[in-house]
């Protein structure tokens, strides 16, 4: 919030509505990722809603979130949590549904130095994994030895061609690994697939199988090629009865399945006339 009514004159005239003899549906104290978010959900139930913070908005612990929808995996370490655990499973799932183009799984490597510590983690996280039943689970747990996690840390991370997260650094040793690979007359291999970088060597060295053709290759997954663009509905579809995002596609790109709006890709041209219409924002452009 902005202290200062010449860069914020919005803020004396909010001020002026709480003088005002109103009784307000909703008071909420902290202006933070909750608070806000409550507000939100208020304000979209048609209560009357105030919201208060004493610095800035998002000032305190928000604005130094790690960014991670950690589904309570940090909370694990003390039984006391565990209520939260599960609290924060069922809230990420949520999240996935609802905002499926800023929430997405990401996988972690967690390196065990000392003795017993692997044993410490994978009974922690097969008791996180037990508790995430009722399809709140976003991945597996398993054991990687350490000459074997160096090997195969592109291919976990980054499965298939294109990649799901532009921040993948470590593809740049499948890149240099392939490269590697062409340069002795070796084939290309796909970026699922993980051996040592010498496999096949032998058939290299005979003389009337210098290269597989073609000579020249691209490596597919060392390309920056942006994704391509898609208009997509998200489970805040109220499945409303007017149905405004039908009526202005200009290709009957949207249709109704079970109750849901559903866009056909092939038909859409993304102009954005249907997510300037949804009045509950459910339709977003990634």
């Amino acid at each position: 919030m902005d202290f200062n009514a010449k860069t914020n004159p919005g803020r004396e005239s909010r001020l002026q509505q709480l003088e005002e003899d109103k009784v307000w549906d909703v008071l909420i104290i902290g202006g933070g990722a909750t608070g806000a978010g409550i507000a939100v959900d208020a304000a979209a139930r048609g209560f009357s809603t105030v919201l208060f913070d004493t610095q800035d908005f998002s000032e305190g612990t928000s604005s130094r979130s790690t960014k991670l929808i950690h589904g309570g995996v940090r909370y694990m370490k003390n039984p006391r949590d565990w209520k939260l655990v599960r609290e924060a499973m069922i809230e990420r799932k949520l999240l996935l549904g609802n905002a499926p183009h800023i929430v997405h799984p990401e996988p972690f490597i967690l390196p065990c130095y000392e003795n017993f510590e692997r044993e410490y983690y994978m009974a922690g996280l097969c008791l996180y994994g037990a508790m995430a039943y009722g399809g709140y689970e976003v991945g597996k747990t398993e054991f990687l030895s350490a000459a074997e996690t160096i090997r195969r840390l592109p291919h976990k991370i980054i499965p298939g061609e294109v990649a799901k997260y532009r921040q993948n650094i470590l593809v740049e040793r499948a890149v240099v690994t392939e490269r590697i690979r062409l340069a002795i007359g070796l084939p290309l291999r796909d970026l699922s697939e993980y051996a040592p970088t010498d496999a096949q060597l032998e058939d290299s060295v005979i003389a009337e199988k210098y290269y597989e053709p073609p000579l020249i290759n691209i490596i597919s997954y060392a390309c920056n090629a942006c994704p391509t663009k898609q208009v997509r509905v998200t489970n805040m579809c109220q499945g409303c009865l007017a149905h405004p995002c039908m009526e202005v596609c200009p290709k009957d790109a949207i249709s109704l399945v079970q109750g849901k709006s559903v866009i056909d890709q092939n038909k859409c041209i993304k102009c954005g006339a249907c997510m300037d219409h949804c009045r509950f924002d459910a339709i977003y452009k990634q």
